[in-house]
């Protein structure tokens, strides 16, 4: 039997679901839905350089070329060196799918993803995500790797008093960052007296490593307060009344997010659920904590909108799917390279630098540095009737050329 967080969890692969025996999403004092999330960009180590371009040119010719792109490659990472890792974060891989992009792994408390030069991990409960920080750089550095971007985010806890030590303060976890490393910058953004964003940055890449580096994007909608119809989905005595051979995903709908998508999903007894998706280069990922009392969705994708129509149509198909009683949507990202190159290429997408003026996804925003002003409609327009009210919104532009918009709507009573 396998402990998670100090529960016994029993794996079912056959059956597709875990059994918590002591399930913490039902117990009385709730689970914490909110997860921490940590994203590193790695690059080689510049002491091994050298050594990569010496093996590059004694292949030039490309016979070995699996070889070459395999040089300096978490995905050569094995199951078990990051389980050694997860067990420092209290909790364990319940299934995986690969594909030439990224492995993903269903972890039993929410997602983990890791690409060639990419790590994408996610927790939630009271995991001790940062707890993994230092094995993190070891593992990296067997494969020739260090960090040359973190990111940590997290919205505000709901049981913030229930988090153990790494986790039990913003400022706590400032603290264990800076000392892995040095030198980022921490933000607190939106009301403190409602749903918020705490993030830290430390970017130690150069100015033309940002502009040669491929465009990146996070797309978040985090969900509370749920529709108890919705919710009953993810309970077990729901998967037991399900019509044989309709699987979760196409009774709520969830297949229908971003269609065309590998889908490996768990479910939770006697309540939770998780999945991740694979497209491609884009991954997508589900969090659902159902119980009425504390019940929480995430949704999180790096798509890219030459994937889909926009944004806010897949926002859309989110908040219809799971019906919040409130929801923050947050996009981050790094527009280097979309400023040098993909902006120049549709009439959608473009930078005027003359006249400093940015444009990005339509419905994004606008940066006048003439007179310092910014105006941007990012999310505004979401086609929700009128259920939805939009209670605040937040632009926030980060050293290095990242922006977050972060915003919060409420279902109008």
């Amino acid at each position: 039997m396998t402990h998670v967080n100090g529960k016994p969890i029993l794996v079912n692969y056959a059956e597709k679901h875990v059994k918590h025996v002591d399930c913490e999403c039902c117990a009385e004092a709730g689970f914490e839905g909110p997860e921490k999330r940590l994203e590193l960009d790695f690059r080689p180590i510049a002491s091994d350089l050298p050594i990569y371009q010496q093996y590059k040119d004694k292949h030039r010719d490309g016979s070995e070329e699996d070889d070459i792109s395999n040089f300096y490659n978490l995905m050569n990472v094995t199951d078990e060196t990051w389980q050694s890792m997860l067990d420092l974060a209290c909790c364990r891989i319940l299934s995986k799918k690969t594909n030439e992009h990224f492995v993903s792994y269903v972890l039993s408390e929410s997602s983990l993803f890791v690409f060639k030069r990419k790590l994408v991990i996610k927790t939630c409960g009271t995991t001790t995500l940062l707890g993994i920080l230092k094995k993190l750089k070891e593992i990296a550095a067997t494969q020739g790797l260090e960090a040359e971007l973190v990111i940590f985010s997290r919205k505000n806890y709901v049981f913030p008093h229930r988090q153990p030590h790494y986790h039990s303060s913003f400022e706590e976890e400032l603290k264990y960052l800076t000392d892995d490393f040095p030198g980022g910058e921490g933000h607190v953004v939106g009301s403190v007296l409602s749903d918020h964003w705490y993030i830290y940055i430390c970017d130690m890449q150069g100015v033309d490593d940002q502009i040669t580096k491929d465009p990146d994007q996070t797309l978040e909608v985090l969900m509370h307060d749920l529709d108890p119809a919705v919710m009953r989905q993810f309970m077990e005595e729901a998967r037991k009344e399900r019509a044989p051979g309709v699987t979760i995903e196409q009774q709520s709908g969830i297949d229908k997010l971003l269609p065309g998508s590998e889908i490996d999903s768990f479910e939770f007894d006697p309540c939770g659920y998780s999945m991740n998706g694979l497209l491609g280069k884009t991954y997508w990922t589900i969090h659902i904590t159902p119980e009425d009392s504390c019940s929480f969705v995430s949704f999180e994708t790096n798509v890219k909108t030459s994937k889909i129509e926009n944004y806010s149509e897949l926002i859309e198909r989110v908040i219809h799917t799971f019906r919040p009683g409130r929801f923050t949507v947050t996009l981050f990202a790094d527009d280097h390279w979309d400023i040098q190159h993909e902006l120049h290429r549709t009439p959608s997408k473009q930078c005027l630098s003359d006249e400093h003026t940015t444009l990005l996804d339509q419905e994004s925003f606008q940066i006048h540095n003439s007179n310092l002003m910014k105006t941007y409609s990012a999310f505004t327009n979401l086609a929700l009737g009128d259920e939805y009210k939009l209670k605040s919104k937040t632009f926030y532009e980060f050293t290095g050329g990242y922006n977050l918009t972060f915003t919060n709507f409420a279902k109008i009573k």
